[in-house]
């Protein structure tokens, strides 16, 4: 609409500031937090995620608040389980949104280590909804098309689950999967959201 705009990284850190002062009050009268800022407002501001505990008992997880640092506790949590080699190649590109390029690049960090596991971060723009849309579940195989046609595409590439219609394999601009490996000459891999679904895309076979 006319006259909206985006949050400035300085207003993003205004307002952080200013929600820190409200949940500090509200602890004090209350005992909890109460106030839980959307996870978009620190990527904004530049500011990393505050600690787990932070979240209480994560009262807003269904409207995305505190997803990321949910993720990254559970990703922490399955880091032990890493394997230290892979026993054959394999170059994986790792699709995801804008807002969640800092997370998923610590998670790619952790896979450089593995041994016959090339692992690539491709951060897309949304180009179906508008480049503001930056969460990855809105992301659609438009959007994976247009990218890779001016960057080589891997013989794999991971997704999230939340890409795709409930229930389905089609993308929100009513591609599916299969459409998508055809235009891209490549093998597409289904991830259940969160960091178990990951490490599951990635090493399941491999524990069996």
């Amino acid at each position: 609409r006319e006259g909206l705009r985006l949050f400035t990284p300085a207003e993003a850190a205004d307002l952080l500031d200013m929600v820190e002062q409200k949940r500090q009050k509200s602890l004090h009268q209350t005992g909890s937090a109460f106030y839980f800022p959307a996870d978009e407002f620190y990527v904004i501001a530049g500011r990393p995620f505050p600690p787990y505990e932070t979240y209480e008992e994560f009262p807003q997880l269904e409207n995305g608040i505190g997803m990321a640092r949910l993720f990254l506790h559970q990703w922490q949590a399955l880091r032990p389980c890493i394997p230290a080699r892979l026993p054959q190649k394999r170059h994986i590109g790792l699709i995801t949104g804008q807002s969640a390029k800092g997370i998923m690049g610590e998670v790619v960090e952790d896979l450089a280590a593995v041994e016959n596991l090339e692992m690539e971060l491709f951060a897309l723009e949304n180009v179906f909804f508008g480049k503001s849309v930056t969460v990855a579940g809105l992301l659609t195989a438009t959007c994976m098309e247009h990218f890779f046609q001016t960057h080589i595409c891997p013989p794999e590439i991971l997704i999230t689950a939340s890409m795709l219609k409930h229930g389905s394999d089609l993308f929100l601009d009513s591609r599916t999967v299969a459409d998508l490996e055809k235009a891209l000459h490549t093998k597409v891999i289904v991830a259940e959201p969160g960091a178990e679904g990951l490490w599951r895309a990635l090493f399941a076979e491999q524990q069996e």
